[in-house]
């Protein structure tokens, strides 16, 4: 067995105390832990000479040195014949815990996978949030609303067709979406991200990226407004981009998505609804590549929630009141089952698991592509335009393209620059004299549906 997430081994106490102090530190401000000592950070079992004399070592300096004070659980244990001590630390409830000498704005640490590092701003405030009847998106804006104004009509009438029930401004007070004030309404932050969303971190940023180092643009998107309509928002852009083959079903064809679609939906819901809006820093970023689609989402897990936990139903939503009202508008029922399904989902469709990597300030979840001529990768409008002209004017110059597609310089070379990349065009001859060779077995059929 190895170093985690929530296990640490130190050889002896007295070796760099502070190490162990800040692994205990970030123990208690994430799942909590053990620091076994007498193992060798390989995993070699050592020992400890004296073990009463070590066990009054720790815990002076975790009493020295960490704030507030906390009392974890110390026993011994021996294995073969070594003497170990094993301090057990559990998740606390008063958060955050710091390193006393780097005092309570630096020395703020949580643990992730098998490392321990400072916890930056945003963790701080998450930490303080989780631990406090209060979330985030609870937190009141300036302002005060009358009851005609057009955002709350708004939302009435669109959780009134989520639910498929009526929903009155009464049904937001509710929700705890708006507070009443003298016969006038104040907005959280959650009924304004569901309404004019004012904020301009909090949304989309999508990207189709090419070429050997996938970093090159064909198209961009940003996505603002209401997050109620960016999931819809973000599954269009995607869907855009991917291959949708046809398969024959009896006397019928199908056409299918090569990802499923309610597995590319939930990830992207997820994203909107679990993200953290505590405090102006990056957009929600979807890119999709030729194998792969990548959801980014900052903030990383909320505190006191590991990927383990997530994965077997343990939900700890971080933005509350949103994910009171996305579950009564039967939008999400939780991270736990909605990740669950789209495992199941991609398995059902004979595709890769997805890959789910989390770090102290993001979650970067991947769907993969199929592989194959099935699943050729698909093509910009651009590319599409540019390819359809070259066969039919197989000896063009770019310029020749600019003029009669009406596309800028920039935009026909780096179409031409994706289909040769992709190995669907080549150049023959100079270049003056030379022609465009398309590989018109590479595309799909509506990519070039004339002249084939």
């Amino acid at each position: 067995m190895g170093e985690s997430e929530s296990l640490e081994f130190k050889e002896k106490p007295t070796d760099d105390p502070k190490k162990y102090v800040k692994t205990a530190v970030a123990f208690a401000n994430c799942m909590g832990g053990s620091i076994v000592f007498g193992v060798k950070d390989n995993g070699k079992v050592v020992g400890l000479e004296s073990i009463s004399k070590c066990r009054d070592q720790i815990v002076d300096t975790l009493y020295a040195n960490i704030s507030p004070p906390m009392t974890p659980k110390i026993y011994a244990y021996s294995i073969d014949g070594k003497d170990l001590l094993v301090v057990e630390i559990s998740a606390q409830l008063q958060l955050p815990f710091y390193y006393r000498p780097e005092g309570p704005d630096d020395g703020v640490y949580i643990r992730v996978g098998a490392s321990t590092r400072k916890a930056d701003p945003l963790d701080i405030i998450e930490m303080s949030y989780n631990t406090s009847p209060l979330s985030p998106d609870s937190i009141l804006t300036e302002g005060l609303l009358e009851k005609d104004d057009e955002r709350i009509e708004w939302l009435c009438s669109k959780l009134s067709r989520r639910k498929g029930d009526n929903v009155t401004v009464d049904d937001l007070v509710g929700l705890n979406l708006i507070t009443s004030s003298k016969g006038k309404y104040k907005a959280t932050r959650a009924f304004r991200l569901l309404t004019d969303n004012p904020y301009n971190y909090a949304g989309l940023q999508c990207a189709r990226l090419f070429g050997p180092s996938e970093t090159e643009f064909s198209d961009r998107t940003e996505f603002k407004g209401s997050i109620l309509t960016q999931v819809d928002n973000g599954l269009e852009y995607v869907l855009s981009k991917l291959n949708k083959p046809s398969r024959i079903n009896g006397l019928y064809r199908e056409d299918m998505f090569e990802l499923p679609v309610s597995a590319i939906r939930e990830v992207i819901l997820n994203a909107i609804l679990h993200r953290s809006y505590s405090l102006d820093i990056n957009p929600i970023f979807i890119a999709v590549f030729d194998d792969r689609v990548e959801v980014t989402s900052p903030g990383g897990l909320p505190s006191g929630q590991t990927l383990e936990g997530m994965m077997s139903g343990h939900s700890i939503p971080r933005n509350r009141l949103l994910a009171t009202v996305f579950k009564e508008c039967k939008l999400s029922e939780g991270w736990g089952r909605g990740l669950r399904r789209v495992y199941e989902q991609c398995k059902k469709a004979g595709i890769k698991d997805p890959k789910i990597d989390v770090t102290g300030s993001q979650i970067i979840v991947t769907l993969y592509r199929p592989t194959g001529i099935y699943s050729q990768a698909s093509i910009t409008s651009n590319e599409s335009a540019v390819a359809r002209y070259i066969l039919s004017n197989p000896t063009s110059t770019i310029s020749d393209m600019c003029d009669e597609l009406s596309l800028s310089k920039h935009d026909v070379e780096v179409a031409i620059k994706s289909l040769k990349d992709s190995g669907r065009l080549r150049r023959e001859g100079s270049r003056k004299r030379g022609e465009w060779i398309l590989d018109t077995g590479s595309f799909r059929e509506y990519d070039l549906p004339e002249g084939r």
